[in-house]
């Protein structure tokens, strides 16, 4: 018997854990999949981007900053700006191409751009 009571109370403080635990968590990024015609993307590095998440949606603009990283495959290393735009120029006609944004929803700040022909 004391050692169900033992293993009742244990599971009463682990599920009292992980209740707090769940209570911490807060989002630290997002991301939006698009087609390369729902975004405009920066001039410049440190430029801002404009997307539309949907056809009647408004435009919504996010910042990009010095430490904005861009992939033109996932997975792969960093390239630049310049060779992004190129790459989404070059790819913006095939099908199920998307670009991923992944940014700051507290700042909205662009942390990363990816590419992605592969789908």
């Amino acid at each position: 018997m004391t050692l169900r009571l033992t293993g009742l109370l244990a599971m009463l403080f682990l599920l009292a854990g992980a209740q707090d635990a769940a209570a911490a968590l807060r989002k630290i990024e997002q991301a939006y999949e698009l087609d390369l015609a729902q975004v405009t993307l920066p001039a410049v590095a440190g430029g801002s981007l404009t997307l539309r998440r949907c056809a009647s949606c408004a435009p919504e603009l996010l910042r990009l900053d010095a430490q904005a990283m861009f992939q033109v495959l996932p997975g792969t290393g960093s390239v630049s700006l310049d060779t992004l735009r190129r790459e989404a120029a070059r790819l913006s006609h095939r099908p199920r191409t998307s670009l991923f944004v992944y940014f700051d929803p507290r700042s909205a700040i662009v942390r990363r751009i990816v590419l992605d022909a592969t789908q």
